[in-house]
């Protein structure tokens, strides 16, 4: 898939869900990524909450909730999917946005990367 096909699936992804969980890196451009998509999320009416994390490593995992809201993840995730699928996140429960390197993993998690 192209850019805009990975845009315009993980559009889809958001607008679909419920309830949404941003799971971000606490530095500028994971917390610039944050407001922009809490603001974007909130508009559409779907209730957000944001975590942020110094890195996505088995540690701070628990920090990631173990409810039914969308996992998306910003500015980190790309190059942690293993980390992701070993937790057991499916393919319908989390979203990456990120700029970083991605990671060849076991599942194709919706991806703008």
């Amino acid at each position: 898939m192209g850019f805009n096909d990975d845009v315009k699936a993980a559009a889809e992804q958001i607008k679909a869900a419920p309830e949404i969980t941003i799971i971000s890196h606490i530095d500028a451009d994971g917390i610039a990524c944050e407001a922009i998509l809490s603001q974007a999320i909130s508009r559409l009416g779907i209730p957000v909450k944001s975590v942020f994390v110094r890195q996505l490593e088995p540690l701070t995992m628990p920090q990631v909730p173990s409810d039914s809201s969308l996992k998306i993840f910003s500015d980190l995730g790309a190059g942690q999917q293993n980390l992701l699928f070993e937790r057991g996140l499916t393919e319908k429960e989390l979203v990456i946005i990120d700029h970083h390197v991605s990671q060849p993993c076991e599942r194709q998690y919706t991806q703008v990367n």
